[in-house]
């Protein structure tokens, strides 16, 4: 296959068995690689300060196969699948994390 670009493509193929020429429908799923994540930008915070920390992931097809992690340097602060999202084209999502900066998060 070349330049398929629909996410609902429904391409089949022609096999033979046994010298009996058949036709079988085969799942096509196109995967769109995402772009480089985006942070928005934390202003300075003081200690005990909530923030609402903010990551647009852009471009990812299917979404149902992304999951987004944020983290606080090894500690998972955030795991966000899509599973149940049906749509097949690549999108922007957006996935937000309250955070409270203690004095160990200094810098």
């Amino acid at each position: 296959l070349s330049e398929v670009t629909e996410g609902k493509s429904n391409p089949f193929i022609y096999y033979t068995c046994n010298g009996k020429r058949e036709k079988k429908d085969v799942q096509l799923i196109i995967y769109h690689v995402p772009q480089q994540p985006e942070l928005a930008e934390v202003p300075p915070l003081a200690t005990g300060q909530p923030w609402e920390l903010l990551c647009a992931v852009a471009g990812a097809a299917p979404l149902r196969n992304l999951t987004v992690r944020l983290r606080r340097g090894r500690h998972v602060l955030s795991t966000r699948s899509f599973e149940g999202d049906g749509q097949e084209g690549p999108r922007e999502v957006r996935v937000t994390q309250r955070v409270t900066p203690g004095a160990q998060d200094d810098g």
